[in-house]
């Protein structure tokens, strides 16, 4: 199918096919799965999954999918290895590229990620850093392909959310490079200050230009949301303030974000979803959210609990969509 032993560390390269690959791989596992039927397609090999930071859904839905996929996922965190302490990071992967099969990271750097697909000859997964959350937009993507049936000409809003503890913003870029070559209408809503990287939009604006799809950049949260048949709610820091808090996480070794919201909460608190804001939209409207959700600072409670939020559906897809792709990058799919 082409994707097996590549690596995913962006979604910059990946093209409309192999989009729809994994989409539709995604499907037929999920529903072979819900019927009973067990492949253990990654039989016997094994992922290494290194996280600098913490996690809940990315770490637990990739070593369920290793064990579901018959295979066995490591769980590496800082600590247990080491990494950065008293070895190099080239060296420690050079070795752990003899031992698994794949290997899986979330880091706080992009360049990070980079260095460890060049040591390591096995498919390497981008599990979130500080430029790109591949596994997580092809989650949403795919999740509103099986509520809707079809993704161009829908209208996509990322609506910034106000919260005191801030995420990078590789969701945005990573979407970014594949909405338009889905023909999805992408809208980002949030806050001046806070546009994604320039370069990242010069390819999403040219994929644009060749599939006839709209990028914009809205700063208003109800002219936004206006007619959307998806509002994505993520708070993110902009670009420029991660790095200031990625320079301060080198120095100290913790994680803040000196980002404007931060130092001035009163500005931002606005910035919240509510139901009004989804009665703007579009009756059949599907609320996401990657999760974890600071709930009643991005949104209400009734927007996270009420009937149109597909957010539990969406993290549950996580699993399903990270299955996809390590059989697909491992080499263990379609069969034997």
């Amino acid at each position: 199918m082409g994707l097996a032993g590549r690596d995913m560390t962006t979604l910059k390269d990946y093209t409309v096919d192999d989009l729809y690959t994994i989409f539709d791989t995604t499907r037929q596992m999920k529903l072979k799965w819900m019927r009973g039927i067990r492949e253990p397609v990654l039989l016997n090999r094994t992922l290494a999954m290194f996280f600098e930071i913490p996690s809940t859904r990315t770490s637990i839905s990739f070593e369920t999918a290793m064990t579901q996929l018959g295979g066995h996922g490591i769980y590496l965190a800082p600590g247990r290895t080491w990494i950065g302490i008293e070895e190099s990071w080239e060296d420690a992967f050079h070795v752990i590229d003899r031992y698994v099969d794949g290997i899986t990271a979330r880091l706080m750097e992009h360049t990070t990620l980079e260095n460890i697909a060049k040591w390591a000859k096995v498919p390497v997964i981008n599990a979130s850093d500080d430029w790109e959350h591949p596994c997580q937009a092809l989650t949403d993507f795919y999740t509103i392909l099986e509520k809707k049936r079809k993704l161009e000409g829908k209208k996509w809003v990322a609506a910034w959310g106000y919260r005191d503890a801030t995420a990078p913003i590789g969701l945005i870029h990573s979407s970014l490079y594949i909405a338009p070559r889905l023909g999805v209408d992408y809208v980002i809503a949030a806050p001046k200050g806070y546009e994604p990287d320039e370069r990242v939009l010069e390819v999403a604006r040219k994929e644009a230009e060749v599939t006839g799809a709209k990028i914009e950049i809205v700063h208003d949260l109800e002219e936004a949301v206006e007619g959307a048949d998806v509002i994505n709610i993520y708070s993110y820091v902009a670009p420029k303030y991660f790095r200031m808090a990625l320079d301060a996480y080198k120095k100290t070794g913790k994680y803040a974000a000196p980002a404007p919201h931060v130092v001035e909460p009163n500005k931002y608190k606005h910035w919240k979803v509510t139901d009004e804001h989804v009665d703007l939209a579009k009756r059949d409207v599907s609320v996401m959210h990657c999760m974890p959700v600071a709930r009643g600072e991005e949104c209400d409670d009734s927007v996270v609990d009420g009937p149109r939020s597909v957010m539990i559906d969406e993290a549950e897809n996580r699993l399903h969509v990270q299955k996809a792709i390590l059989a697909l990058l491992m080499g263990g799919y379609p069969g034997k």
